[in-house]
């Protein structure tokens, strides 16, 4: 057997020793999201499945290493938790991983990152809430308000975080979720209200409980809930759902990496 790194074109699913590939595939999964996948329902990606091919005719891994790297990139996924993800594969065949599989997959992973950004949005299509990207530009208005000697500052302020993710919804579940979602938050909170997307059945708004305006967390919970029933998308949410608030960071430096920390877990 040639050296780990030297090459990949080893059929390792074909053996008679190993499972086939779906159940290589949901194998590969528990043990990522056991130990490194932070999001149920981002895992999969087509370049999963491709990977797992090439694996198994035999062929060079190293194109489909390149491609789950770039998806994982372009999911939002570091390199690091990238790199774990694909360890899982070859710890769940007890193998080590090689060393050309996580160079193509850092290629990958680098290449996406290399492509310029579109142009930022500010709605999720999807929900009718604001992206995040719009939300932590909004957040600079409150900090703003702190430079220029206004009282109202982040100590009057609350991160509002809401949780409905559950794990293997279809492609159809999440998105009659993430519209039944924005409806409910949206009449909760009011048009305009600044109420973002984290993604993964995860939402944030920002309140100030001295106004009065923002339902209380319990209240909250019950709405969504309720509302949920109403629609008829029930069996798609967390039940029930997790509604918690955080102090605003006193920069907005820490309170952007915290809502991106949010998005990730």
């Amino acid at each position: 057997m040639p050296p780990d790194g030297v090459s990949l074109d080893v059929n390792i699913l074909v053996t008679g020793a190993l499972p086939p590939q779906e159940a290589l595939r949901k194998q590969w999964r528990s043990a990522s999201l056991a130990s490194t996948w932070l999001h149920a329902d981002d895992w999969y990606h087509p370049s999963v499945d491709a990977l797992l091919e090439a694996l198994s005719l035999g062929s060079s891994a190293e194109s489909a290493c390149e491609g789950l790297g770039f998806a994982r990139a372009d999911a939002g996924c570091g390199i690091g938790e990238a790199i774990d993800d694909l360890t899982c594969l070859f710890s769940t065949l007890n193998r080590p991983t090689p060393v050309a599989a996580v160079r193509a997959l850092t290629i990958g992973w680098v290449d996406r990152e290399m492509i310029s950004p579109p142009s930022m949005s500010c709605v999720d299509a999807g929900s009718g809430l604001h992206t995040l990207e719009y939300f932590t530009i909004r957040l600079l208005e409150v900090y703003g308000t702190l430079n220029h000697g206004d009282h109202a500052s982040h100590e009057n302020h609350l991160l509002l975080f809401v949780d409905v993710g559950l794990e293997n919804l279809s492609l159809c579940d999440r998105v009659g979720r993430s519209a039944g979602m924005g409806h409910t938050l949206i009449n909760a909170f009011g048009a305009g209200h600044p109420i973002a997307v984290l993604g993964g059945g995860s939402y944030v708004s920002l309140i100030e409980p001295s106004r009065g305006t923002a339902p209380s967390e319990r209240a909250l919970a019950k709405n969504i809930e309720q509302s949920a029933h109403d629609l008829g998308i029930s069996e798609f949410l967390r039940r029930p759902p997790r509604v918690w608030c955080e102090p605003l960071p006193e920069t907005h430096e820490e309170a952007t990496a915290l809502l991106l920390a949010q998005r990730r877990r």
